[in-house]
């Protein structure tokens, strides 16, 4: 085709073909015109100038390996020799009847095509690829109507990209283009399945045809974005930086919309995105949706479709189609933004006639439904319960109250459920009336800020019928907690007026617990329905009532027969000190209903009967767990110390110890203590260790009349006083009955048990020993891997992703990464491993849908970093660049977050320039400062700091041979030793300074801030380095023994001891002398019985600090040994880190002490005494250690200390 010169930039690259007859030699168009026009009039303008395209110009290969020809009269083709390749062209454009064609390695391979230009890309023809196309214009692209494209993927975007990140496969695009560019589809474009459509710009429009089987489509309006293609395998598209200026076309008219469909969107089996990032005011919808979505299940996999515009409205006029027309379940719709229209005539459907109805949910800031005038009428959304589950979930931001008012009656004659999930009130004004069964829940105050309830005025009530559930989540009106004046169902119950129920419905209506008071303050009401509005901290219970913590609830004298909803909450730090109390627990003693609940860390203390959840239980516990330690005298268990009612589904991983007390100093098990006749224990398990007489990995003791079943245990069972033990049941008396059950006979130490079977370690993580289990519907296994765990752990989201909880540890489903999170074994030696299922396990697609934590987008972030630190780690599993981005974002520090790849940290990807920075890093801090470091440390401390910075020279020929002459290998393994040896000249410091140097360091902020900041640089530093096994596995060997002694109840009382600066009892010195392997490395450091009983706590406090100091060095030699995760070695990492100049404090107040000098003053005692507590913390416990530990809490440590000082 020939063009007039003004056009050449578009012009064929190969063709030199005459005018064509008929071509108007005269006519000439600027750019500025010809874009204008493309953007303002796209349908005449496809008529008018189609014919003066042709196929790209211009073309430049800048990275990778391409050749450009033409292979036909109208058509280009390009052939590309590597996986990347980026080519920079003069203009991009297709004319009608051409064809551009991609040839790739792969349907994988990826090419960038960057217009340099100042035309926006005219796609009027055919594209073709097997492989993945990236078309990046500042200035916009357009499809016209006739335009065809077929490729692997397709993103289009206004926004540019680094050739260096898109060579690296960091698929982030952060170069925004020009404001008024835009991204029009009229034409058809289709990706192979499971493919990606992405197109991004301050404006978007589709009117055509988007096809993406089993695959992704973005439509997005943003200033930044990024896509991942990699590592996992999986597609992710995240939009970020808000646009703030007013939309405008190329002419300066205001866009009515930032992304709009008018045409439709095929995406079966997959999801459709359309979002947009605006301001306020920026234009008058965000997102606007005519046409049609239509997302349907294929082959079982669900689709999702969802419209979010944070900040702006969502309007829908056309049709949303997520059902399940041929078979399955129906999928996941999502209509979210600070208002949500939805018109009369829409259709919206997650129907599924063979199958599970899906859902729809609705998420603005405030919502009305009424007749007129609000933002759905009540007949429509009744029309719209007839095909689907929905849920109206108000949020705060902006004006918005995050309020819902029901104006309008709704009726609806289906089985789906409609939830009402308010950030503060819901007030219901009209009828709510399910005549088919469906179900209702009223949540007020979803985010637990304890304001916000559920109010009935004018002709509000709620009917139901055929065995539906009414559900009401309230806070008192009125602000305050009157337990006494709200009982559930009956005739004080505040809304048994309100709600009709038929054919055996029923109806509960929860008070919400917000706080660790609240939750103390059921004891006033025992008949009580509770449920926890959000986790509860309840650390504070240690210094409760003179240090006896927490009052149990429910007492010998009166049982609570309420019921407790967790809501899949958690409580955290529990503390209860009562040696001579009995019926001791979170519940002391229970003949209610408790559910769906997680007591995480907890320490208590009580006589008889003391269990973690409950001290006594003749009512009924589901879904509950307990990690952390219980001790008493008689009948103790990790969950339940005596049970006489029904156990389902729960498990406990905390330790479980008999104080000798009495003659009845007796039943202990690491679930249950005493399983009393009429107690059942089914589907339940037990990992922690047990200690004492009658004990029993799962039960202590059986009755006559109790029964287990389906249950397996494999803790250590140490027995003592000359009672007998057990793996499973110390003693079981004729009359119980225990079936399909089993303990380990490795790790318990017993061959022998009451009742049950033993199984070896490999046996128990084989399905087929546990015959008659569920492992449908009940249990999941990790085959070979892993112990059976309960179903109810993996927390299903809306959009595909599982999400499994162990205490406040989420992950992506570990257990098939890292199987001892399951089955409770030592983490220490732990091996990661990864299988050929990791592709259907993880499927991280839409990360924002967690619900186990509503509304805490913290919980969010926290969430996606685990879990993808801890699949990093696995052998064969590559981090991702949105992965990679995120963990940036939120955990690395702006130092070191450049040297992260999406292939995680490989030695290669280190320069010269990078490593030598790592020691410039110390000297930015000040750390190696004559003059700083001589106050505080000795002058092997200060050398090998100092090492850090200068003597890389000398060591590079000794240890270059062993890497292949690989010198950025030979400098990062002296780096990681280096590292290593300056954390074991730090456990020092408390011994080579005075106490008066270190009083000084102590209240010198500067000097403070800085050994603080050193050791947390460190600490980053080394998790980092330790990364590669092959260049440190010679450096250290790993000892256990170590990890060990500091995770023991011996040391545990050596912390209170120093804490409360107090000589340790005979008891507590018995219980010490009694493990070997911590007594054996106390002496070894010199600590004598003498010093635990005379109080002189010098040597003691020494010991604690080289302790924990040895295990960040050990816990860097097990992350390069492959034995621990580097997620689990960074948490340890971090809080030895903190721990050591704490040691240094602890030895300086112990000093002054012993050599009668004069005591720290008033600020710095109280700073000391705050971290001590911290330190003495039950976290130190077996089951409560690193896993439950937050990381973000310990680097705030010196903080709050001496804030609170």
């Amino acid at each position: 085709m020939w063009l007039p010169s003004c056009q050449t930039t578009a012009r064929n690259p190969a063709s030199s073909s005459p005018p064509r007859r008929g071509t108007n030699m005269k006519k000439r168009y600027s750019r500025t015109q010809l874009t204008a026009s493309l953007l303002v009039a796209t349908a005449a303008l496809a008529a008018t100038y189609g014919q003066a395209l042709a196929n790209p110009n211009g073309g430049t290969v800048v990275a990778g390996q391409a050749t450009i020809a033409q292979t036909a009269p109208a058509q280009v083709t390009i052939t590309q020799s590597t996986d990347k390749a980026i080519i920079n062209w003069n203009s991009f454009s297709i004319g009608a009847g051409e064809k551009t064609r991609f040839v790739q390695p792969s349907s994988n391979s990826i090419t960038l095509n960057r217009v340099t230009g100042p035309d926006v890309s005219q796609i009027l023809g055919q594209l073709t690829a097997n492989g993945r196309i990236v078309l990046v214009n500042p200035n916009g692209v357009f499809f016209g109507k006739d335009s065809q494209v077929d490729v692997a993927a397709l993103i289009a975007t206004s926004h540019d990209i680094k050739n260096d990140d898109f060579m690296a496969g960091k698929l982030d695009f952060t170069i925004p283009g020009k404001a008024g560019a835009q991204i029009i589809n009229q034409g058809k474009i289709t990706v192979q399945e499971g493919g990606l459509v992405a197109l991004v710009a301050p404006s978007v429009q589709n009117s055509g045809l988007i096809t993406a089987r089993l695959g992704k489509v973005a439509l997005a309006s943003a200033n930044s974005f990024t896509i991942d293609l990699y590592g996992d395998n999986l597609i992710l598209f995240e939009a970020d930086s808000t646009i703030t200026s007013q939309l405008q076309d190329a002419l300066g008219n205001s866009l009515a919309a930032a992304v709009e469909n008018s045409g439709t969107i095929e995406a079966n089996g997959g999801w459709v995105l359309l979002t947009a990032e605006v301001a306020k005011n920026v234009v008058d919808k965000a997102i606007n949706m005519t046409g049609h979505i239509k997302a349907t299940t294929v082959d079982q996999q669900e689709g999702t479709i969802i419209l979010k515009a944070m900040g702006g409205e969502v309007a829908v006029s056309g049709t949303l189609d997520a059902s399940a027309p041929n078979g399955g379940d129906g999928g996941f719709i999502e209509t979210s933004g600070a208002h949500v229209t939805i018109d009369p005539a829409v259709k919206i459907t997650t129907a599924a006639p063979y199958g599970a109805m899906g859902q729809w949910l609705i998420d603005p800031t405030d919502y009305k439904i009424a007749a007129s005038g609000g933002d759905i009428r009540g007949a429509d959304l009744g029309n719209y319960l007839n095909t689907s589950n929905i849920t109206l979930q108000t949020i705060t931001s902006g004006s918005g109250n995050g309020d819902i008012f029901v104006n309008d009656t709704v009726y609806w004659t289906s089985l789906s459920k409609l939830t009402l999930n308010a950030y503060r009130n819901i007030v219901v004004n009209a009828s709510i009336n399910s005549a088919g069964g469906g179900s209702v829940l009223l949540r007020a105050d979803n985010t637990g800020t304890g304001f916000g309830t559920v109010a009935f005025g004018g002709s509000g009530h709620i009917t139901v019928n055929n065995g539906a559930a009414v559900g009401i989540y309230y806070n008192p009106a009125s602000g305050t907690y009157n337990h006494a004046s709200y009982k559930s169902d009956n005739s004080s119950n505040p809304y048994s007026g309100k709600v009709t129920r038929n054919g055996g419905s029923t109806m509960d209506a929860f008070m919400l617990v917000n706080s660790v008071s609240q939750l103390q303050a059921m004891n006033t009401n025992l008949s009580g329905h509770y449920a926890l509005g959000k986790d509860i901290a309840a650390s504070t219970t240690s210094g409760w009532n003179g240090g006896a913590g927490f009052i149990p609830v429910g007492t010998s004298g009166g049982a609570f027969g309420g019921i407790f909803d967790g809501l899949n909450h958690i409580i955290t730090s529990l503390r209860i000190n009562r040696l001579g109390t009995d019926y001791v627990g979170l519940f002391g003693k229970t003949a209610g209903a408790i559910r769906n609940v997680g007591l995480v860390g907890v320490d208590i203390d009580g006589y008889y009967f003391v269990g973690g959840l409950a001290g006594y239980n003749s009512g009924s516990i589901t879904n509950a767990y307990t990690t952390g330690g219980v001790s008493g005298v008689y009948g103790i268990g990790g969950l339940v110390g005596d049970n006489s009612g029904a156990i389902m589904k729960s498990y406990s991983t905390s330790t479980a110890t008999i104080i000798p007390g009495d003659a009845m100093s007796h039943c202990v098990g690491g679930l249950v203590g005493h399983n009393k006749s009429g107690g059942s224990i089914a589907n339940s398990y037990s990992t922690g260790s047990v200690s004492g007489g009658i004990a029993g990995g799962l039960v202590g003791h059986s009755d006559p009349g109790s029964s287990i079943s389906n249950s397996y245990s494999t803790g250590a069972v140490s027995d003592t006083g000359g009672w007998p033990g057990g793996g499973l049941v110390s003693e079981q008396y004729d009359g119980g009955n225990t079936t399909s059950s089993y303990w380990n006979t490795g790790t318990s130490g017993w061959m022998t048990s009451g009742s049950g079977t033993g199984r070896t370690t490999a046996q128990m993580k084989q399905r087929a020993s546990y015959a008659g289990w569920d492992f449908t519907n009940t249990w999941r296994i990790n085959e070979g891997n892993s112990y059976p765990y309960l179903a109810w752990q993996i927390v299903t989201t809306p959009a595909n992703i599982r999400v499994f909880t162990t205490g406040s540890l989420v992950s992506v489903d570990p257990c098939i990464l890292a199987p001892s999170i399951c089955n409770g074994s030592d983490t220490t030696t732990a091996q990661i491993t990864v299988n050929q299922s990791i592709d259907n396990e993880l499927k991280i697609e839409q990360m924002e849908k967690v619900v186990f934590d509503e509304g805490d987008v913290k919980t969010f972030e926290a969430v996606e970093v685990r879990s993808f630190a801890l699949a990093s780690s696995a052998p064969g599993f590559k981090l991702s660049s949105l992965q990679m981005k995120k963990i940036r974002e939120l955990e690395m520090s702006p130092e070191f977050s450049k040297w992260l790849t999406p292939e995680g940290l490989e030695i290669e990807k280190l320069s010269d320039k990078q490593i030598k920075s790592l020691m410039g890093h110390l000297n930015d801090i000040g750390i190696v400062d004559n003059s700083f470091s001589n106050k505080v440390i000795d002058d092997k401390f200060h050398a090998e700091l100092k090492m850090l910075d200068e003597k890389w020279t000398p060591v590079l020929g000794s240890i270059q041979s062993q890497f292949g002459n690989n010198e950025k290998a030979a400098k990062l393994n002296y780096a990681a030793d280096a590292f290593i040896n300056t954390l074991s000249v730090a456990g020092d410091i408390a011994t080579v300074a005075g106490g008066t140097a270190l009083r000084t360091a102590m209240r010198t902020e500067g000097a403070f801030n800085k050994i603080s900041a050193f050791i947390k640089t460190s600490a980053k530093i080394g998790d980092k380095l330790v990364g590669r096994p092959t260049n440190l596995q010679k450096i250290v060997r790993v000892n256990t023994e170590v990890l060990t002694a500091l995770t023991s109840p011996g040391m545990k009382l050596i912390f209170q001891s120093l804490n409360k600066g107090l000589a340790l009892s005979s008891k507590d010195i018995k219980q010490i002398k009694s493990d070997g392997t911590l007594w054996g490395m106390l002496n070894s450091y010199g600590v004598l019985e003498a010093d635990l009983r005379t109080g002189n706590s010098l040597n003691v406090a020494n010991f604690a600090a080289k302790l924990i100091t040895q295990t960040v060095i050990l816990t860097a030699a097990s992350a390069a040994q492959g034995q621990i995760s580097n997620d689990l070695a960074k948490d340890i990492m971090l809080f030895g880190g903190e721990f050591i100049p704490v040691a240094g404090g602890i030895i300086a107040q112990y000093n002054s002490y012993n050599n009668n000098q004069k005591e720290l003053n008033a600020k710095d005692q109280k700073t000391l005494n705050l971290m001590t507590d911290r330190l003495a913390d039950k976290k130190w416990r077996q089951d409560g250690i690193f896993r439950q530990w937050k990381v973000e809490k310990l680097n705030n440590l010196f903080n709050q200390a001496r804030d609170g000082a």
